[in-house]
């Protein structure tokens, strides 16, 4: 059985892991992977794919990774591969997507800031960026340069039929199996907001019940003040020794 690795979220650079963290954001870094790839110790992996994109650099340095790795990488895109995660997913020693994937390939981008010199260095930094990636999809598909360039030109986004014709893939999953029963929806998908405001609703929750506990704590602190007063009035009315009724009482209380 292969060890494996869920590519799930933002491509970011390790020097941003703690934001991510802070947030409970699914991300990949090149520290998790490589620290994977530590774990797996040469044995066949898989890395399942289900990406945007993001930082090209920390992208560049998981590629590298993916492609010293000693033992057989395969390479499967549960949902999307998309900028820079497909660039990664181009790492595999063979590439499957599942018949719902895609995947999407276009240029490198920035922002940036400056006068007319700047921006025309920076179109340069831009387009050897694209090239660079444009022939790590030509190793891959088959394809010239020029021909990929075009596709990310072009902002070119593939179903898994087309990735494979486009040889950016090499199969479908499932196409051998028997058939899926499959559906966009059952019922309906929450939105995010509806989620974001069911986790504010319940933190206010969480908060309510807080407060309430402290209440009960001060009510008790009343009640246990009142029980003291009457176990001292009725020692003072009867006698100096309690009597084992109040004794009774008091550590139910107290203790």
């Amino acid at each position: 059985m292969m060890l494996k690795f869920l590519f799930n979220g933002a491509v970011i650079d390790d020097s941003d892991a703690w934001f991510y963290d802070w947030f409970d954001d699914p991300y990949v870094s090149p520290k998790k992977v490589k620290d994977f790839l530590a774990q797996a110790g040469g044995q066949d992996i898989q890395v399942s794919i289900n990406s945007g994109g993001g930082s090209v650099f920390a992208g560049s340095e998981i590629f590298t990774a993916l492609k010293e790795y000693d033992g057989k990488v395969e390479v499967v895109v549960s949902g999307i591969a998309a900028s820079i995660a497909s660039v990664v997913a181009m790492a595999g020693d063979v590439v499957k997507i599942s018949p719902l994937g895609q995947m999407m390939i276009h240029n490198a981008a920035m922002v940036d800031y400056g006068d007319y010199r700047e921006f025309d260095h920076a179109s340069q930094i831009l387009f050897a960026t694209s090239e660079s990636l444009a022939k790590v999809y030509a190793e891959k598909s088959g394809k010239t340069v020029d021909e990929v360039l075009a596709l990310m030109n072009a902002e070119t986004w593939m179903t898994a039929d087309k990735a494979v014709e486009h040889g950016f893939a090499d199969e479908v999953l499932f196409i051998n199996s028997e058939p899926m029963q499959m559906v966009a929806s059952a019922g309906h998908i929450v939105s995010k907001d509806k989620i974001e405001a069911f986790k504010a609703m319940m933190a206010d929750k969480q908060n309510q019940t807080a407060a309430e506990a402290d209440k009960i704590k001060i009510d008790g602190e009343k009640l246990a003040k009142l029980v003291n007063q009457a176990v001292e009035k009725a020692l003072e009315d009867k006698t100096t020794e309690k009597p084992k009724q109040v004794n009774d009482l008091a550590r139910f209380v107290f203790l």
